[in-house]
């Protein structure tokens, strides 16, 4: 069996966007009120769910993936994606 290699051998270390930065930014524009009362953990989900497609953008760029794995890697993105735009448009439609 192959093992996975870092298309580059740069030994920096690497950490995604912290979720406090991510809550900080989500504050801007999510708020209580308006008949929507979850606000905390609407940003503490949706930060969660950007670091991880930060770091899955990341393995897609620092690992040799095979095609299966590239391919599955990309299904998880769109599928977190999806979820993050569903969570966003539901805020977005409480407010009307």
């Amino acid at each position: 069996m192959v093992e996975l290699t870092l298309i580059d051998e740069d030994k920096s270390a690497w950490y995604p966007v912290s979720i406090a930065k991510l809550e900080t930014y989500l504050s801007k524009f999510i708020e209580q009120g308006h008949g929507y009362t979850h606000v905390y953990h609407l940003k503490k989900d949706l930060a969660y769910n950007l670091q991880y497609l930060q770091f899955q953008d990341r393995v897609i760029q620092d690992i040799k993936l095979s095609s299966v794995l590239y391919t599955q890697s990309i299904k998880t993105i769109v599928l977190v994606g999806s979820s993050i735009i569903e969570s966003i448009v539901h805020f977005l439609l409480g407010h009307l």
